[in-house]
């Protein structure tokens, strides 16, 4: 990581350090005062931000880009929140706006909408080289966008004394659940790094390697394809000039695979193409060897052409005849090629694939959402098991704990997904099961499946020091309630069914971890 300016500042540092850019800046007293409380709920806020969410930068760095971002800004102009402008931007379901030409913003006049438009005014967004066509748009808007929610939830989410996911104030709920699924499977480094790199002539491969090389080819190409399919999607809502050129493309790949499913048909055109190039090969050959048949074919092509495009000479004219020749045998090896059976097979597959993708153009994504978080929880059970230290087992915890609280929708929370039960209880279960292994329960829990479900309730708590809590077990007829306490402060209770055989230690608050 690298070495920073702020590297050993604390709050007062970084307030002088803004108050020394400020002094330069010809911002108005109250946008002044908003940026300094802005960076204060930063800095105030990071520690908790930090030990909640884990895969997170470091707070210099955090810092830094904010203060430089602001360097660089030109004009921030408050939009009073009755005025037409703030009727514009409500209109568009916008906080903000930024002119990134002329380095202004306009903004509502709170702290959230101001550290999300500065750094959306520095920040690099992600691209696609062109050969990835049907995704080049919609995968790096949909990454795009879940970062920029990331970076804002520091404010957004916490406010130095609780932690709370306003799933209202995420501009698309989809773009951020997958960007946290894959900022928790691959962690903050890699996927920053990641989309950073400048090589866009393969950074979907460069992706689609790193992710296999941690889970396999299988749940690679599952997961991914279907998140390409979630992000073409949601573009076309979005970008009506992209699903306008996706439409064609479709259009384009629909026949193209409507035709290669009728394999005699498909063969025979194929048959078609070949004899007509074959033919063209020959009539070029004809006119080649014959002097007089070469001009007379000049005379009668340069005469039917405008002006400004005629051939110069016959010279001229015998290369255009070769390039043609070269075309039309080029044409008549990839016939050869796709009749080859073999080669039919891998394209009709190729031309599904793609007409699958993007079929998506106009189809609601929710199954598909349900799915990658399904094979998301599947990657991180594997991801637990392979974790060999108790330092990692503790990130891990707080990774799921915090994936618990991801907003699934604008109304569901991960957890109470209720499609996703099953495989989240099974993935918080090969959690607690590796905490047994490691012996960082109290021996009071023995390993039992009662004493499972009540550490498995931790994961529903929003207690920031999951590592001081308390549980107590309480007896009530057919029941057990359980009582999670954050040190002396009581968090939550929750009900589980009772079992005579297990041994429960009943009426006393008990540390959960070693």
């Amino acid at each position: 990581m690298k070495e920073d300016l702020f590297s050993k500042l604390n709050i007062k540092n970084y307030n002088n350090e803004l108050e020394k850019i400020l002094e330069a800046k010809d911002f108005s007293k109250d946008v002044k005062n908003l940026l300094l409380s802005m960076l204060y709920k930063v800095e105030t806020s990071y520690h908790d931000y930090a030990k909640i969410k884990r895969n997170v930068e470091n707070k210099n760095e955090f810092i830094e880009q904010i203060l430089n971002n602001i360097k660089i800004c030109k004009k921030i102009k408050l939009v009073k929140p009755t005025s037409d402008k703030a009727e514009e931007l409500e209109k568009n379901k916008k906080t903000f706006k930024i002119n990134k030409e002329e380095k202004e913003i306009e903004i509502f006049p709170n702290e959230k909408s101001l550290l999300y438009a500065i750094y959306y005014l520095g920040n690099e967004k992600m691209y696609l080289n062109e050969k990835y066509d049907y995704i080049r748009i919609a995968f790096p808007t949909m990454l795009n966008e879940g970062k920029d929610n990331n970076k804002v939830e520091i404010i957004r989410d916490f406010n130095a004394w609780s932690w709370n996911n306003n799933a209202d104030e995420i501009t698309n709920v989809t773009c951020n659940l997958i960007y946290q699924n894959l900022l928790i499977l691959l962690g903050y480094e890699k996927l920053n790094g990641w989309m950073e790199n400048k090589n866009y002539e393969d950074k979907v491969e460069i992706l689609e390697n790193d992710f296999c090389a941690l889970y396999g080819q299988e749940k690679t190409k599952k997961m991914l394809n279907l998140i390409y399919k979630i992000s073409i999607s949601i573009c076309a809502k979005r970008n009506i000039k992209e699903k306008e050129r996706l439409e064609d493309e479709f259009n384009y790949i629909k026949k193209e695979y409507e035709d290669i499913k009728n394999k005699k048909e498909y063969l025979s055109k194929l048959s078609e193409k070949k004899k007509q190039q074959l033919e063209i090969i020959g009539q070029i050959d004809t006119v080649l060897k014959d002097e007089d048949k070469l001009l007379d074919a000049y005379e009668e092509r340069n005469s039917k052409l405008p002006l400004y495009n005629k051939m110069m000479n016959v010279e001229h004219f015998k290369q255009i005849l070769n390039k043609e020749r070269k075309k039309a045998l080029k044409i008549i090896e990839e016939c050869n090629q796709n009749m080859e059976p073999k080669k039919y097979v891998e394209q009709k597959e190729k031309l599904k694939n793609e007409f699958e993708l993007l079929e998506y153009i106009n189809k609601d994504v929710d199954k598909e959402v349900e799915e990658v978080e399904k094979i998301f929880m599947q990657c991180l059970q594997e991801k637990i098991e392979k974790t060999e230290n108790k330092k990692e087992i503790i990130e891990l915890i707080y990774m799921l704990r915090y994936y618990y609280f991801v907003p699934f929708s604008d109304k569901e929370y991960i957890k109470d997904k209720k499609s996703l039960k099953k495989v989240l209880e099974e993935t918080t279960k090969v959690l607690i099961q590796k905490m047994y292994k490691y012996k960082m329960i109290n021996k009071i829990f023995v390993q039992n499946e009662t004493n499972q479900n009540i550490i498995s309730k931790i994961f529903e708590t929003r207690i920031m020091d999951l590592e001081t809590l308390e549980i107590e077990a309480l007896k009530q007829e057919n029941i057990i309630k359980v009582n999670i306490y954050d040190k002396e402060d009581f968090e939550k209770s929750f009900e589980i069914p009772f079992d005579e055989k297990d041994k429960i230690k009943f009426g006393k608050k008990i540390k959960l971890f070693n």
